[in-house]
């Protein structure tokens, strides 16, 4: 193989190396490399496809956490989106004794002392 024909399969395996330390796809890789070092995505795929052939649980270890990856941002955007749409709730004003001025009880933290035994309150 031609020296520059090496150097550019290297160049290419580094690259992708560096990509997937964003847990980026095969595809977001091809584009990536393509739109900003001129690398054509037939060759990035068949560098991937080789390091995949050389390393088959890594793939597949790799492909699970860009599968999570993809999850957490899904769920992000949506809990961004839920906070932006979403009033915020409006807390009841509690009162600080056992009941307030319209009737409402709330629990005490305070554990009740056990009665005499016979299985009511004295």
């Amino acid at each position: 193989m031609a020296p520059v024909q090496q150097a550019l399969l290297e160049a290419t395996h580094r690259l992708i190396e560096v990509c997937m330390r964003f847990y980026l796809t095969e595809s977001e890789i091809a584009q990536l490399l393509q739109a900003q070092h001129h690398i054509d995505p037939g060759l990035t795929g068949a560098v991937w496809l080789d390091l995949q052939q050389r390393n088959p649980d890594f793939f597949r270890a790799y492909h699970l956490r860009v599968v999570i990856k993809d999850q957490v941002n899904r769920l992000n955007r949506l809990t961004a989106l839920v906070h932006h749409n979403v009033p915020a709730p409006r807390l009841p004003v509690v009162a600080t004794g056992y009941g307030d001025a319209c009737g409402c009880f709330y629990a005490s933290s305070a554990v009740p002392a056990p009665s005499s035994g016979t299985g009511h309150p004295d």
